[in-house]
């Protein structure tokens, strides 16, 4: 079957949690036999050759366009979503019309909501919309962090968003939702949407091993993309409600902030205490997971499921997470991870941890497993990208 993905991003090397959903999305549809096309946007740099070769293991065709005037804001509309208007390209366009000509798809998956205006462009095939988040819900979750002017013009951006977020899903032949509440969301906004929960298709080894545990001095880690507003508001919690605990509870700890495009506020907080490091981008988080004791997911707010948290599941390094930040996996306080409510609480469970190796390493242990039953998609996942004919929704 010819399968054709359009994205908003290079895939590769991945840097955020929507490239690795992306990414494991690849990996599935070629475990399944499908014989994919990748059509996505890039900015700066395309992919090289080296980057090119690594994707050749799961597609067939790999196409870019670049994303010029990627700035939201400058992207007005009085037709789209700002969001969606960034995305919009003649050159894709074209590109997609040129594909449509030399093969025939079956399915056409448009991952990323911002992308669903080229499924105009595929009538007779099965359209897939693999989102990510609930992106109204993100939007109305950032206009309450604004003022304003601002908060203005973000809460238009998240009423346009929510239309246009109805339309794809009840236009789509199915959907793919990140967890149970985003489903619920969706179910919400359009009840006959052929909507089904697939938990992102991270694959990875274990790399933190028993034997490390407690090796290295203490050492803390959150990951994440800065540039997303919960992340922000995770890091400044950690750097100035949590470190302070920490710093009478467990002496000599270190917390580390990984991940692109660090705030302004992150970087003076790395300046005034040497005890809070903040890399910037890195080309791997796998050295810095093997180095920390604990994954430490501070987020409160967004939508989706957190990949970070699948990763460092899969990964082996013990977990202390908000309860937020653990929705959707079923994963059960005291087994898999420590969730807390408060930073003082936070702060004990990371004592107790690093305190504590065989309870460290038995939570790991229990996290691994359920990661490798979780991560197996379900029969409904498989028919809603299987080749049956278009949904008369």
């Amino acid at each position: 079957m010819n399968t054709l993905i359009i994205t908003s991003k290079k895939m590769i090397p991945p840097t955020d949690g929507g490239q690795f959903g992306s990414l494991g999305l690849i990996r599935y549809l070629h475990e399944i036999g499908q014989s994919v096309t990748l059509v996505s946007f890039y900015e700066g740099k395309d992919y090289n050759i080296a980057e090119k070769e690594e994707l050749k293991k799961y597609v067939c065709h790999i196409r870019t366009v670049k994303l010029i005037w990627k700035n939201t804001a400058l992207n007005f509309s009085l037709k789209y979503p700002n969001n969606v208007r960034k995305y919009t390209r003649r050159t894709m366009y074209r590109q997609l019309k040129q594909l449509k000509k030399d093969h025939e798809y079956n399915l056409v998956i448009i991952d990323h909501l911002q992308l669903y205006e080229y499924a105009k462009l595929f009538p007779e095939s099965k359209i897939i919309l693999h989102t990510h988040n609930v992106e109204s819900n993100i939007w109305n979750g950032y206009a309450k962090n604004c003022k304003g002017v601002t908060q203005l013009f973000v809460r238009r951006a998240a009423r346009m968003t929510l239309e246009y977020e109805r339309n794809a899903l009840i236009t789509a032949d199915g959907v793919t939702a990140c967890s149970d509440t985003d489903l619920s969301m969706f179910k919400k906004m359009a009840p006959a949407c052929n909507a089904e929960v697939m938990l992102p298709y991270i694959k990875c080894d274990r790399i933190k091993k028993i034997a490390d545990m407690g090796e290295t001095k203490p050492q803390i880690l959150y990951i994440g993309n800065y540039d997303w507003y919960p992340n922000q508001s995770a890091a400044l919690f950690l750097a100035d409600e949590l470190m302070p605990q920490l710093r009478k509870l467990v002496p000599g700890i270190k917390l580390f902030l990984v991940g692109k495009n660090p705030t302004v506020n992150m970087k003076h907080n790395a300046e005034i205490y040497s005890d809070i490091i903040v890399t910037g981008k890195v080309e791997s988080v796998d050295t810095y997971i093997k180095d920390a004791d604990v994954f430490v997911n501070a987020v409160t707010q967004g939508s989706g499921i957190n990949i970070k948290m699948i990763e460092a599941m899969g990964k082996g390094i013990p977990i202390v997470t908000t309860s937020f930040g653990a929705r959707g996996l079923g994963v059960v306080h005291g087994k898999e991870v420590l969730i807390y409510k408060t930073a003082l609480e936070c702060a004990e469970h990371i004592q107790s941890l690093i305190s504590n190796k065989d309870t460290a390493v038995t939570m790991a242990n229990h996290a691994r497993a359920h990661y490798e039953h979780t991560i197996v998609p379900s029969q409904k996942i498989r028919t809603l990208f299987s080749t049956d004919t278009k949904s008369d929704i």
